[in-house]
């Protein structure tokens, strides 16, 4: 039984190795629901910190129109009108004034030092080259022993 060329493509498309447009559909039916689910848990989750009277509630409430900023340069870049770069402009600022007033108010606090803040992005730079390193290894070492396990197997 000869399988024919358009037959084995199905077949790949059936078991999911090859995406269709409606894969890409689905995957951003997916992430933009996914996306107002945690904008909506931020916002519960800034007025519990409000109601506490935690400062987290800044940075939570930043998410909300920074998600509509990236909303609005994702159509400024597809239709082109300014009108979404201007809406995009004004997110984005209000987005970094929470977020810059919560880490001013941590500085008063102690608790955001710019040493401390230097400190911990040169930290995940390196936490993140050091797991690209694990990684490496790991796949390295992974195919080295399938190589050998199959020599192995070919001279018995």
């Amino acid at each position: 039984m000869s399988r024919t060329r358009r037959t084995e493509q199905r077949t790949l498309q059936d078991l999911g190795l090859i995406r269709d447009e409606r894969d890409r559909e689905v995957e951003r039916a997916a992430r933009s629901r996914a996306c107002s689910v945690l904008v909506t848990v931020s916002l519960l989750m800034a007025a519990a910190c409000l109601l506490q009277g935690d400062s987290a509630w800044a940075p939570l409430l930043a998410l909300t129109p920074l998600s509509w900023a990236v909303q609005h340069f994702s159509r400024f870049a597809a239709d082109g009108k300014r009108l979404y770069l201007v809406l995009a402009l004004l997110s984005g600022a209000a987005a970094l004034a929470l977020a810059g007033w919560y880490l001013i108010q941590g500085q008063e606090g102690g608790l955001f030092s710019i040493g401390r803040l230097i400190g911990f992005a040169v930290l995940s730079c390196l936490l993140i080259s050091l797991a690209g390193l694990v990684f490496l290894a790991l796949f390295l070492a992974l195919r080295g022993w399938y190589f050998w396990r199959c020599s192995w197997h070919f001279y018995l």
